[in-house]
């Protein structure tokens, strides 16, 4: 059976539906199709997907078995990168190199089906794990544009991005989107870093950590960062507050010891404190209490 492209571009979007019955629908027809060379890529990309549902991934298999050998070959090879099956780097990159060739044609089936672009999200990893970290960021962001409702595509991609200036707006607009899918400690931190030291702004860094503690009143390092905005904002007695917490919590954490002992040098009077800042931590501690 040959299939016309109308046909064709039909049980495409049958098979990236969201909707299982319309994907159990598209492999009943190319289960009586003579050849699925022409829907290889297609069948091999949803295998590549991990599709939860059980039943659907049963009937990909049955039609992977009758893939021509030797596009299972080339695909197998490509696709090995994603397992760590290869041997040393730059065997790694010559097959992500393989595999970015074949990005036109996953864009054009994850604009028939957006809910499977966390395979850009895989790719953007990989090529930053194989130190390639501008092509990697490149399909990261394709991930997060294309399902702007996924958190971890949209922390991936904010969290591999550096921490620099010219970034500050694109790491605040998806962080953002990430606390507005769900509260996740590490992306309130982040947040406020990214306002505290790339944006200079201390007040709304404040209220970024303040917002984080009130949900994990446990994350010292959080404490120890709205120290250093309060500092910035001339709030020192809540400063100081905040860093005796910090090491409430973490009494080994050597960053708010040190941080206290620079807080009470520079903006505490008294010979006590000055003497503080060569003591050990014990003094800090019984200085404390």
């Amino acid at each position: 059976m040959s299939w016309t492209k109308e046909e064709k571009d039909k049980i495409l979007k049958l098979l990236f539906s969201v909707d299982s019955s319309n994907q159990q629908l598209a492999l009943e027809m190319l289960k009586h199709a003579d050849s699925l060379e022409e829907f290889a890529s297609a069948i091999i990309f949803l295998t590549f997907a991990e599709i939860d549902l059980e039943m659907i991934m049963e009937g990909i298999y049955e039609l992977m078995k009758k893939l021509p050998t030797n596009v299972k070959s080339e695909w197998a090879g490509i696709l090995s990168v994603f397992k760590f099956d290869y041997k040393g780097k730059s065997q790694l990159l010559e097959q992500l190199e393989k595999f970015e060739k074949k990005a036109e044609l996953f864009e054009s089936y994850i604009a028939i089906g957006p809910h499977y672009a966390h395979i850009y999200n895989r790719l953007g990893n990989e090529l930053i794990y194989a130190k390639s970290k501008t092509k990697g960021l490149e399909y990261l962001k394709k991930g997060a544009t294309l399902n702007h409702n996924s958190y971890s595509l949209n922390f991936d991609y904010a969290y591999n991005l550096n921490e620099s200036k010219k970034n500050a707006d694109e790491m605040i607009k998806h962080y953002t989107r990430c606390l507005e899918i769900k509260d996740d400690l590490a992306v309130y931190h982040n947040l406020g870093r990214v306002y505290a030291h790339q944006k200079g702004n201390s007040k709304k860094a404040a209220e970024i950590f303040s917002k984080c503690i009130s949900v994990y009143p446990e994350s010292s390092d959080t404490m120890i960062e709205l120290a250093l905005a309060l500092e910035d904002l001339g709030q020192l007695d809540e400063a100081r507050s905040m860093l005796y917490e910090a090491i409430e919590i973490d009494e080994y954490s050597h960053l708010a010891y040190n941080n206290l002992a620079y807080l009470l040098w520079m903006h505490f009077d008294g010979f006590v404190y000055k003497i503080m800042c060569c003591c050990t931590r014990c003094y800090l501690r019984l200085m404390r209490n």
